[in-house]
């Protein structure tokens, strides 16, 4: 995360392009044009830093590798009396209008976050359709694992949008995420 042109400065000397450009601090950043992929060079970096500093509500620039992959979605809800709710879906921007989402109390199994997965209507293009590559899917069922676990053991987390990992055969990598904490 940069937060001036000198910081930026000294990030560009050390990324690889292409990137990701994304402001820090919304939380929609896509409907407030705070994302920006396939920067390609120095220059689009500083033009982009330019624009995206000035989007209301900016605490800085966060830029990422540029990953390639299928866009999913993994989540945690908490209400009163009940243990946490685990969710996970299809990701990224259309996670609120497709709602594929599949959900289960924690803790949840390896066998149980296979079960949510297989249940999805993506569940083929996460395979892999039409001679593309499928997504590592015992890896979305350990990261639905491993998070049922973590708001188990920390019971002050009250909510979590993993959104979007980008999945594919060689893994997972979160690239967005909300954590709400709650005493």
């Amino acid at each position: 995360m940069v937060s001036t042109e000198t910081e930026l400065l000294k990030t560009a000397k050390t990324i690889h392009y292409p990137v990701v450009q994304k402001v820090a601090g919304l939380l929609h950043k896509t409907d407030q044009k705070g994302v920006i992929l396939n920067v390609a060079n120095t220059e689009e970096l500083f033009s982009n830093y330019h624009k995206l500093r000035d989007i209301q509500g900016a605490k800085g620039i966060i830029i990422q590798e540029m990953i390639e992959g299928k866009e999913i979605y993994v989540g945690t809800k908490k209400e009163p009396g009940f243990p946490p709710l685990i969710l996970c879906g299809a990701g990224g921007i259309y996670v609120e209008i497709l709602k594929d989402i599949a959900y289960a109390l924690a803790p949840v199994s390896a066998e149980e976050a296979i079960e949510m997965i297989e249940s999805l209507s993506v569940f083929p293009i996460l395979k892999g359709v039409r001679g593309e590559q499928g997504v590592d899917i015992k890896a979305f069922a350990d990261v639905i694992v491993k998070l049922s676990q973590l708001v188990v053991l920390v019971p002050e987390i009250a909510e979590i949008d993993i959104n979007p990992l980008k999945a594919n055969a060689d893994g997972i990598v979160a690239v967005d995420a909300r954590i709400r904490i709650q005493k």
